[in-house]
């Protein structure tokens, strides 16, 4: 969507919004202030963020995908929700993020998805760092004789 299209009465958003300048580098708010900031705002129902990270080690790359379903009476255009959200997070805690820059708006239940940037290697889940971490203390067992000990006190 363009940020000069009309917003649908009663219709799911996500707005996907990047942090920029200085901001980017050094500040990440939690979704918890995000959503307690967005809360009180009469246009937005059933609001929820989420914050896609391009990788773990990452800066000023994170993305606000902040999902809503759009309360207005259908005269608001995407650069007025948008200014909203602006004003919420000023006459907040989280003033910081008034340099918030706008990406896409995607109508629809499934919005914009939080894959990863393509090309940027994805970190294991905690499943498999345990897999890993067995594996490891199993060849070290075996690598510095463990087997041998184990066979002499069985004996």
């Amino acid at each position: 969507m363009n940020v000069a299209d009309s917003m649908s009465p009663g219709q799911q958003y996500t707005f996907s919004l990047q942090p920029s300048g200085i901001v980017a580098a050094v500040y990440r708010p939690s979704t918890t202030d995000l959503l307690t900031t967005m809360q009180d705002n009469p246009i937005l129902g059933n609001v929820s963020v989420a914050i896609s990270k391009a990788s773990f080690f990452s800066f000023g790359n994170d993305i606000l995908l902040v999902t809503f379903i759009y309360r207005g009476d259908g005269s608001d255009q995407v650069s007025d929700v948008f200014q909203s959200m602006l004003d919420d997070f000023s006459a907040s805690s989280l003033s910081d993020l008034e340099s918030l820059s706008f990406i896409a708006a995607i109508p629809g239940p499934k919005g914009i998805g939080t894959e990863e940037t393509p090309g940027l290697p994805k970190l294991p889940d905690t499943s498999s760092l345990w897999a890993i971490a067995l594996i490891g203390l199993l060849a070290v067992f075996l690598l510095s004789g463990g087997a041998s000990v184990v066979r002499r006190v069985a004996a």
